[in-house]
């Protein structure tokens, strides 16, 4: 569970096990690459997490000292 994701200029990039339910227990780190100079803008239209257990980190760039944490 896990990768690159590519997201095309203008496009969307949608999980891959979408609409699908990921295992218990299944850490998924996933990068979104897109060209230099552009952008990425998270948009979540359905998004579910177990409380208590699942979580998502959003980290803007290569480094993991600034991030969005959402539980």
């Amino acid at each position: 569970c896990g990768g690159i994701l590519t997201a095309p200029p203008g496009g969307t990039v949608t999980s891959p096990n979408y609409p699908d339910d990921y295992g218990n227990d299944v850490t998924c780190e996933w990068t979104i690459t897109v060209a230099e100079g552009m952008v990425v803008l998270l948009t979540f239209d359905s998004f579910h997490l177990e409380h208590g257990f699942d979580f998502l980190i959003v980290y803007d760039g290569d480094s993991d000292s600034a991030f969005e944490f959402l539980r």
